[in-house]
């Protein structure tokens, strides 16, 4: 009677795990994005929709003196369709001697909720600061989403 009853209790347990992993769904389609490392940034996370989003951002965090003077239209930014995607970034802060990073993103069906995952292996105990933004573009984020980010040291 024992067994049966551990027996039960594991299903149950294993139905309701693999219920759970069905609410996450990887999201096809990210690229990794470069802009121009001469503009700072102050936010440690970054959305934008839309051209005027873009647009704005670009305006706040252009330095004219880190960008050797060069005007804001000439700076190579990536050609972005936000009728068809979004842009995320978040920040990264790490001390290593180096630093290697995958990207992931999933979507929580049950929270409309887009996940932004980096993963980030430290290689090395210096003091050395590791700091930078990671862009990707993605497929459009649906309207009722709101996005999170994490990052994990793995």
């Amino acid at each position: 009677m024992i067994t049966l009853r551990y027996l039960i209790v594991c299903v149950l347990l294993c139905c309701a795990w693999s219920c759970k992993q069905y609410d996450y769904i990887d999201i096809e389609g990210v690229e990794i994005i470069s802009l121009p490392t001469c503009l700072a940034f102050n936010e440690a996370s970054y959305i934008a929709q839309n051209d005027t989003e873009m647009n704005t951002l670009l305006r706040q965090a252009y330095d004219s003196i880190a960008c050797d003077y060069l005007p804001l239209a000439y700076l190579k930014v990536p050609d972005i369709s936000f009728e068809e995607r979004s842009l995320l970034a978040q920040r990264t802060r790490l001390a290593a001697c180096s630093v290697f990073y995958e990207y992931e993103v999933k979507a929580d069906v049950k929270s409309r909720r887009y996940i932004y995952n980096i993963y980030a292996r430290k290689n090395g105990d210096c003091s050395q600061i590791h700091e930078q933004y990671h862009w990707i573009s993605l497929p459009k984020i649906p309207q009722n989403y709101t996005v999170s980010f994490q990052i994990t040291e793995i």
